[in-house]
This record gives structure tokens, sequence and C-alpha cells, in this order.
């Protein structure tokens, strides 16, 4: 996968994600408006559970209005309901029969609310980080100091798997002339192997770039490695 594919997936899944996130959302309001709506032209009055099917989701209820004794079937169940319960219900005093209860406005609006805003988060966050990556690497570049990092090894990042496999990363090291302390540094993900690429082009080290203040904060480039195809192997 190259490097302009996998910031176009991220920037897709991104965008995705916090469309869904904003849909889900604007659901959660709807509901809302339509539970205040319904409220308004309703009075609240109590019911009990008399019946009901988790199968089937319906729960029957029974009610009184106006020394009037009615039974109806709500097309909504909750787990939380048991024979004997005492529900509060909404019920149009124009027409008595026409009941609702208020546990499915609250389960329709904590759902498509808590879903949307965790959509919308996991969005939010794919794109920041895009952002806030790009922003560091052009820094480092432009400002960081650059230095060539003997290759090491090239291993799993096995904290990462995606599809039962791991992607590939190259460790290098480099040794600060000044205090003779051996650094390592781990370049970014890569699903393709480079050994091949790096054998064949006789590459031996890779440019480095990191802030003198803060040597932790660094990138490995691999712009030298460049696939068969003309593509990066970046992941």
């Amino acid at each position: 996968m190259d490097k302009a594919s996998l910031n176009r997936m991220q920037k897709i899944m991104g965008i995705a994600f916090s469309c869904i996130g904003a849909v889900m959302f604007v659901v959660a309001v709807v509901v809302y408006a339509t539970f205040s709506q319904m409220k308004a032209r309703s009075v609240l009055i109590e019911g009990e559970v008399t019946d009901f099917s988790d199968r089937e989701s319906y729960t029957v209820v029974e009610y009184d209005w106006k020394d009037q004794h009615y039974e109806r079937k709500l097309a909504f169940f909750s787990s939380s309901y048991n024979v004997g319960d005492k529900i509060n219900l909404y019920i149009d005093p124009l027409r008595p029969r026409r009941v609702e209860g208020e546990m499915k406005y609250w389960i329709l609006m904590l759902t498509f609310g808590v879903l949307g805003v965790v959509f919308l988060g996991v969005g939010i966050a794919f794109l920041l980080s895009i952002f806030l990556l790009k922003n560091k690497q052009e820094k480092l570049l432009q400002k960081g100091k650059k230095i060539l990092a003997e290759i090491e090894e090239i291993t799993y990042n096995r904290a990462m798997r995606i599809n039962r496999h791991h992607p590939y990363v190259i460790v290098c090291a480099w040794k600060n002339p000044e205090n003779g302390v051996t650094y390592h540094f781990r370049g970014p993900n890569m699903w393709d192997d480079p050994t091949f690429i790096l054998e064949k082009k006789g590459i031996k080290k890779l440019p480095v770039y990191f802030d003198e203040r803060n040597i932790k904060n660094y990138i490995v480039s691999l712009d030298v490695i460049i696939a068969e195809d003309g593509k990066n192997v970046f992941l």
C-alpha cells in the first residue's frame, strides 16, 4: 500500500465515520424532538405491565382513563420489564386508546446518541491524526536535525495486526559522536517486506530527522525505498 493510498484510505475512513456519527446524532435529535412533541399533546399516566414477549418485542399494558379500563399492546419491549411493573405511559386525551411508553424513546435517544458520539469521535480522531502527523513531519523535515542511521534489522510490529498479518518495521541505529550514546529508531509500518528493495539498491542507511531538544521526536524517512512499480511501500 503506497503512502498516497494510505492517506486517502485514512481520510475516507475519517470522513465515513464522521458522517455516520453525525447521522446517528441527528437521528437522536429527531427522536428527542418527536418525543417532546408527543409529550406536549399527551397526558402522563401510570400503567401496569401485564404481559410481554422478548422474541416478538411487544409489551401488554393496562391503564385507566376517565373511569374506563384499557389494555393495549405496545410494539416495544425492555428487558427491565416484569409483569406487575408500573410504568409511565403517554395517552392522547382525545383518543385514549392511543398510548405510548417513554422507555423506547429514551433507549433510542441514548443508543443513537452514544453511537453517534463514538463514531464521530473516531472519525475526528482519524482526521486529526492525519493532520498532526503531517504537521509533525513537515516541522521535522524543515527544522529537525538530519542524520543517516544504520539499518540494523527488519522486524514486525506485533502491536498491530490486520488480516492476520503484522506490518514490517525497519529498525535503525545511530551513534552520537558527541557523547558516544547509540540511539535506535523505528521506521513507519510497511505491508511489503523491504528486504529485496534494500538489497537491490544497496541501501544500508536511512535518513532520520529528529528534534534536537527531544530526540524521541523523530521520523525515519523511507523516501529512498521505492517499489518496483514506482510506488512507496509505506503503510
